[in-house]
């Protein structure tokens, strides 16, 4: 029975990949260029135990680096905050009055969602873009995040100037207080993960800003009403 359940399992697939039959992928995609201080934040901040990952997919205006811009922050001071830079170079900081960790970015591309992901292991943190890693290096202190696409300043930073979707949070050591946030609300401003709850903040509802978009499993879009997007 396993045997013939696996073969069916397998020629499906088969079959699908032959046929070049592609399954759509539907997404809900926010851009921040148009809003007027728009962000999110949290009810409670995320601050990681141990090791972590953070995440999310990017689209920033003219390419990244084309203004400075923030991924996650902190929201009551300028002590962690993760961005691109209007040189071209991603920052990381963390809870530090340094200077932090500048990288150039290996890519520059405005018409891709690109996949940023930051991992700490036993303090080492890897910045990677779309699977490409950019940096590795030590850091011991933690990130105490409370806001996504913006944070408590400097002036010289702005919100995210494009799009921002699906951020995950997670803390590898107590997956308890992971966040995971799909940004899918296409007219209400809040949305919860466990037990935390995500306000969209100065975020309008007009199909220029929230729209629905559907992508095929190659990336192709299938419906450009307001932009091109692949994913990378």
């Amino acid at each position: 029975m396993l045997v013939r359940q696996l073969t069916r399992q397998l020629t499906t697939s088969l079959n699908t990949a032959l046929s070049g039959v592609a399954e759509a992928i539907t997404r809900v995609l926010i851009d921040l260029s148009p809003t007027s201080n728009g962000f999110y934040s949290l009810g409670s901040d995320f601050a990681p135990s141990g090791d972590y990952t953070l995440e999310c997919d990017i689209l920033q205006d003219g390419g990244l680096g084309s203004s400075n811009s923030v991924l996650f922050g902190n929201a009551s001071a300028s002590t962690t905050y993760i961005g691109t830079l209007s040189n071209g170079t991603i920052r990381f900081r963390v809870n530090s009055g340094t200077t932090g960790i500048s990288i150039p970015a290996p890519f520059l591309n405005s018409t891709k969602l690109i996949k940023f992901k930051a991992v700490s292991v036993s303090d080492v943190v890897t910045l990677s873009l779309s699977g490409t890693i950019i940096a590795t290096f030590t850091e011991t202190r933690k990130p105490v995040i409370g806001v996504i696409g913006n944070y408590n300043l400097p002036s010289t930073f702005a919100v995210w100037g494009g799009i921002l979707s699906n951020p995950r949070m997670l803390d590898d050591v107590t997956p308890a207080s992971s966040l995971e946030f799909k940004l899918d609300q296409l007219t209400a401003n809040t949305e919860t993960n466990n037990g935390v709850t995500l306000t969209y903040q100065n975020i309008g509802t007009a199909n220029t800003i929230r729209d629905t978009y559907e992508l095929s499993a190659d990336g192709t879009q299938l419906i450009s009403d307001l932009r091109t997007i692949d994913i990378a």
